[in-house]
């Protein structure tokens, strides 16, 4: 299978719904790399984190993703995964936007292998992640180390960062993700309307009682 297809046939298929179409799209590069993003459930806790930068303009409902196990090239017993995402602060980054997680695999299933590396795909449907140009997602696995999982790179100039035991460094190469969902965003005072709907609904049915 080529390096990219196992992200371009989901992806794909989310964008022929009629519930989904693809804002983000960053296929592997094929390179066979992949960067540790870990919480070690055994010893380090979460001694690694990849931040990878994306520019899309929608809500976000639906993520997909690659990764790999190495250090052992073995697969791993997953116990789940943290999906965070964060505003743009200059080019890194900002404030967290939203934090979801995801017990179990995110239907981890093989998609090929590169220089030894089984490189795996993974999606998951998620709360809707309202997005307007530049913004970062960091995908975390729960796993024992040994092995460790890291996130794909990716084909785009877009570039990751990692944090690893404590220290943040720019990585040499973006990560591959595919994110679809609604391409409209809610207007501000859309909103506060909606908000403002729901206290008004929550105060009618007390009132009710």
């Amino acid at each position: 299978m080529n390096k990219s297809m196992a992200l371009v046939i989901a992806a794909a298929a989310l964008a022929g719904s009629a519930s989904a179409s693809i804002l983000y799209i960053n296929y592997g590069d094929g390179s066979g790399s992949a960067y540790a993003s870990q919480n070690d459930t055994n010893t380090y806790g979460n001694y690694a984190t990849v931040y990878g930068s994306f520019n899309a303009v929608g809500t976000v409902t639906h993520v997909e993703w690659l990764g790999e196990y190495f250090n052992p090239a073995q697969q791993g017993a997953l116990g789940g995964f943290t999906l965070n995402f964060y505003s743009d602060a200059g080019g890194n980054p900002g404030g967290l936007v939203s934090s979801q997680h995801f017990n179990g695999t995110c239907n981890e299933f093989w998609a090929y292998n590169w220089g030894g590396f089984d490189v795996y795909d993974y999606s998951t449907d998620i709360s809707g992640v309202a997005v307007n140009g530049d913004g970062w997602l960091s995908i975390v696995a729960d796993l024992g180390f040994p092995p460790q999982w890291g996130w794909t790179a990716g084909q785009d100039s877009r570039f990751a960062q990692q944090d690893f035991f404590g220290s943040r460094s720019v990585l040499g190469t973006s990560v591959s993700m595919a994110l679809s969902g609604d391409t409209a965003v809610p207007e501000p005072a859309s909103m506060a309307a909606l908000g403002l709907g729901v206290v008004a609904l929550i105060r009618k049915r007390k009132a009710a009682k």
